[in-house]
């Protein structure tokens, strides 16, 4: 993948990359250690379940170390029943490989949250369907104003 543009919205630096074997964009936002979304799972029923976002947060991620389930949970869930009960999912942060920093290096304490255009009628370059629409970076520039906006009033709401 490859980072096509890199902006600030308000207090939110932004990042946009490109698949390289799909072609479809993907969008990114990162948000300060103050912020409400700081450290917050991605996914329709996690803590950023609620965002407007087009096809919802699939990325939640610090920029120099990813989050895995740690190896206790991962061979709890090996010796877990068919139908649970489940144990309580704990990660551990591992960092990025070669210490790099992804999506963005912004040389600060960020976790970014994103979403990708590769959804139903998503349009993917290389394997076109009728109807799909392709997500362009106008695009996923307007989302991302969108989720700027959405973080800065998640911001007010811990200051209220």
């Amino acid at each position: 993948m490859g980072e096509i543009a890199y902006f600030i919205l308000g207090d939110f630096p932004c990042s946009i990359w490109k698949h390289p074997d799909l072609g479809t964009l993907q969008g990114y936002l990162g948000v300060p250690p103050s912020h409400p979304w700081y450290r917050k799972d991605q996914g329709w029923f996690g803590d950023l379940g609620g965002i407007d976002i087009h096809g919802g947060i699939t990325l939640a991620c610090h920029e120099k170390y990813s989050r895995m389930p740690s190896e206790e949970y991962r061979a709890a869930m090996l010796k877990a029943p068919i139908g649970g009960p489940y144990p309580k999912l704990e990660w551990v942060d591992v960092p990025n490989k070669d210490n790099t920093s992804w999506p963005h290096d912004t040389g600060q304490d960020v976790w970014w949250v994103g979403f990708d255009c590769n959804h139903l009628y998503d349009l993917v370059p290389d394997n076109p369907h009728p109807g799909d629409v392709y997500r362009d970076e106008h695009y996923v520039r307007n989302e991302l104003e969108g989720l700027a906006r959405q973080a800065a009033d998640a911001m007010q709401a811990v200051r209220a």
